[in-house]
């Protein structure tokens, strides 16, 4: 009798925990923190002309939130889609020694929103007696969207500059890949904590304008600058989520 009540409590429990690995299981849900930092810096030491030598820091954080929908192709893999909200803001400060003595500061900040939407592939290392289940995970991404600027600086103290722009016309693409852990709570419900690495391309045209003041005169002169950017960045992600699995009826 108790040999028979254990193996039937054994088969509940297998059942529980993989009914949710199935194929045509729905997988819903959304990556609500997805959050990423890069720091570079970048150093010029000139052997001619007129600087001497200029140096650069910039610091660069990011932050998406969307959802994430897909179906079990058998007990292991998910093909999905999601689309996600992003927003990234990138401080750099930048100071330049010349040869006549004098030095430029500047600083300069950048604030960019996006849509993006694209397909992701989900691999889970099924141990279906454990409430926690590793997977990897790769995904892509295309994008759109807009942005502002604004910054400031000095010339050694003879005149200093404010500026102001938008950023249009942007269109990313991104690549990346993720482990990670899902804590599920029930048969149903689990939640996800994972660490990636991403690489992406953005293409975007800015409108600027620097309005630079004389510290003598107290002149005034505006220049608009227009430049189309082409950015390259890859960095290191942590992302936590939420999601939920809907057996498919028999």
């Amino acid at each position: 009798m108790k040999t028979c009540l254990l193996i039937s409590v054994y088969v509940s429990l297998v059942f529980s925990a993989s009914a949710q690995f199935s194929k045509g299981t729905i997988f819903v849900g959304a990556t609500i923190g997805t959050t990423s930092y890069q720091s570079a810096s970048d150093n010029l030491d000139y052997s001619s002309g007129n600087n001497l030598t200029r140096a650069s820091s910039s610091k660069t954080y990011a932050f998406s939130v969307g959802p994430q929908v897909g179906v079990f192709m058998n007990d292991h893999l998910i093909l999905g889609g999601s689309v996600n909200y992003s927003h990234s803001a990138k401080n750099t400060y930048t100071n330049t020694s010349l040869v006549n003595g004098n030095s430029l500061v500047a600083n300069s900040r950048n604030n960019t929103s996006t849509v993006n939407t694209g397909p992701f592939l989900r691999y889970y290392y099924i141990d279906k007696l454990s409430k926690n289940i590793p997977y990897i995970q790769l995904n892509a991404t295309l994008g759109t969207g807009h942005g502002v600027s604004s910054g400031n600086g000095n010339n050694n103290m003879t005149s200093t500059y404010q500026s102001d722009g938008t950023t249009s016309s942007i269109f990313l693409w991104s690549a990346g890949g993720s482990v990670g852990v899902t804590h599920f709570f029930n048969d149903f419900i689990g939640m996800d904590v994972a660490v990636g690495y991403s690489y992406s391309s953005t293409t975007s045209n800015s409108q600027n304008a620097t309005n630079t003041t004389s510290n003598a005169t107290e002149i005034v002169t505006r220049v608009q600058n227009n430049f189309k950017e082409t950015l390259l960045t890859h960095g290191v992600s942590l992302g936590l989520g939420f999601h939920w699995f809907f057996k498919k009826a028999l």
